[in-house]
């Protein structure tokens, strides 16, 4: 079965409880708003991916190199909770249904 991400909104928060996780080396605490560590990734991109860098691409639907310019446009950050988590946590839902039945 494939594991199902979501993208997780900047004002989310994030808590790195292993101090060997890369996310460590991006944020100095273990606790951070996505949006801080988004900001941080991107300052750590060179800008030049930012804003464009020149290059040949072949695409699959086209012969031959193309030259032009290649950018990073959007970076996300995608959560996806261990199966045990979602059945631990249930659904937010839960207490709404139970009222309905009874």
């Amino acid at each position: 079965m494939e594991q199902e991400f979501t993208t997780l909104n900047i004002n989310e928060v994030i808590h790195v409880a292993n101090n060997a996780s890369p996310l460590r080396a991006i944020a100095s605490t273990d606790t951070f708003k996505v949006g801080l560590l988004l900001e941080r990734i991107e300052r750590g991109i060179n800008k030049a991916l930012l804003d464009g860098a020149e290059c040949e691409v072949i695409k699959l639907d086209q012969v031959g190199w193309k030259k032009g310019v290649v950018r990073i446009k959007k970076i996300e950050l995608e959560f996806s909770p261990y199966p045990d988590e979602v059945d631990r946590l249930g659904s937010p839902l839960d207490e709404l249904r139970k009222s309905e039945v009874d």
